[in-house]
């Protein structure tokens, strides 16, 4: 399994950032693969894009994707959508 930790407080929640060379990037497609787990469920990759140029694919499944927006939509329930 993919691991995906969801942060909804963010203000601070990453404090290795700190010590640790990153990137920002900005989100700039999807995609699924319908069959991309080993027990055949769908994948989600998001192509995040840097301002110098480079591109990064990021997966995890699409369940755990729908548990963060889930839980983000649930703290923040009148913002759009």
């Amino acid at each position: 399994m993919i691991p995906f930790e969801i942060k909804l407080d963010g203000d601070g929640c990453w404090p290795d950032l700190q010590a640790k060379r990153w990137i920002p990037g900005k989100i700039t497609g999807g995609a699924v693969l319908a069959n991309g787990t080993t027990e055949g469920r769908p994948t989600v990759t998001l192509r995040i894009e840097t301002a110098d140029g480079k591109i990064v694919l990021a997966e995890t499944t699409l369940r755990l994707l729908d548990a963060a927006v889930r839980a983000m939509r649930a703290r923040y329930p009148d913002d759009g959508g």
